[in-house]
């Protein structure tokens, strides 16, 4: 694995909204959790649906996925922005450190939606874009939840030696 442009592309796209949510989450970390919320089950009802449609619609596959998970997005921001209204709530001091993993959790899902809509768009069309993708370890982690499966194993082993 080498570095590559895609790195630099993905390493954007989680930075930059990763810092965005961030700032937002340490005035309204509701909103913001909220949001994230949203957002993934957006990325997850993409990741079901896309298929689907795009065999009814006919639409390419990576505009598929990317307008599904928009459109599903959309949705959860306004449902979030209803439960902050209906249920606010504030972690005080906390507020920073929630911020920051809500605010890595929301980049790491736009991260991965951005790199598997253009995987799905390019992977069988440009060999270039598909071994850039297959190379990159970010891009990589991003698509496979790579850092989260590794989090899970130690956990997993810190409750079976009952630490």
């Amino acid at each position: 694995m080498r570095f590559n442009w895609i790195d630099l592309v993905s390493i954007g796209l989680v930075a930059t909204v990763g810092g965005i949510q961030f700032l937002r989450g340490t005035r309204d970390i509701s909103q913001v959790f909220y949001e994230t919320v949203f957002l993934i089950a957006a990325a997850v009802g993409a990741t079901r649906l896309f298929a689907p449609i795009h065999h009814v619609m006919g639409i390419s596959g990576g505009i598929t996925f990317a307008g599904t998970f928009i459109l599903l997005g959309a949705l959860g921001l306004w449902l979030a922005a209803f439960l902050n209204r209906v249920m606010a709530f504030d972690m005080g001091g906390f507020n920073y450190l929630l911020a920051f993993f809500v605010g890595i959790t929301g980049g790491w899902v736009v991260g991965h939606i951005g790199i598997r809509s253009v995987y799905i768009a390019f992977a069988a069309k440009d060999q270039n874009v598909y071994m850039a993708i297959r190379r990159s370890w970010v891009a990589t982690q991003l698509l496979y939840f790579g850092a989260f499966q590794e989090l899970l194993a130690i956990l997993r082993n810190a409750r079976w030696l009952n630490i």
